[in-house]
């Protein structure tokens, strides 16, 4: 008696039939049946290896566009951390102490990043930080374009409000 072959999403005996063993019993099958049941599965076979070969590429095409939409994404990301200035830490300022992001003290001369929300990082820290979250890590502040403009015309009028700049601290700053 021959078993009915439960088909349970296993493509294997699909694409290689020959690795499959078939069980079959003595009975006679007719020659017409089996050549029809043949051209039927190469049928299915070509079918679904075309499937496969469409979705395969589908999907090679798709990660070619994600992968462009992350290279443009990260370059504008990029310049935009151009636009949030960097100094270098002076000891003794009325400054944060430690960066926030590492929990590393900050030591005279680290290069730090003031947010526009004035909390401040090791240039490293945080520019890895807004890479993957556009956000300030202590208190989750959107850090984009229009606080970057504002905060960057107000650098340009009163450096005064970074305490740990040399500029502000009196050291290393000389008067014209």
């Amino acid at each position: 008696m021959h078993r009915p072959r439960l088909n349970m999403g296993n493509c294997l005996p699909l694409l290689f039939p020959s690795l499959v063993r078939h069980e079959e019993d003595n009975s006679v099958h007719d020659s017409a049946s089996q050549s029809q049941h043949r051209s039927h599965v190469i049928a299915n076979q070509s079918s679904y290896v075309n499937q496969l070969w469409a979705s395969e590429n589908d999907v090679v095409e798709e990660n070619t566009e994600t992968k462009e939409r992350e290279a443009a994404n990260r370059a504008r990301l990029a310049s935009m951390l151009d636009q949030i200035p960097a100094d270098n830490y002076v000891e003794g300022t009325k400054a944060d102490t430690e960066c926030a992001i590492c929990m590393v003290d900050f030591v005279n001369g680290d290069a730090i990043r003031y947010l526009p929300c004035m909390h401040c990082y090791h240039v490293k820290c945080v520019d890895d930080w807004l890479m993957r979250s556009f956000t300030c890590p202590s208190c989750m502040e959107p850090v984009d374009s229009a606080i970057l403009s504002s905060f960057t015309a107000h650098l340009v009028t009163d450096l005064t409000s970074l305490s740990c700049s040399p500029a502000t601290s009196g050291r290393n700053f000389k008067k014209t």
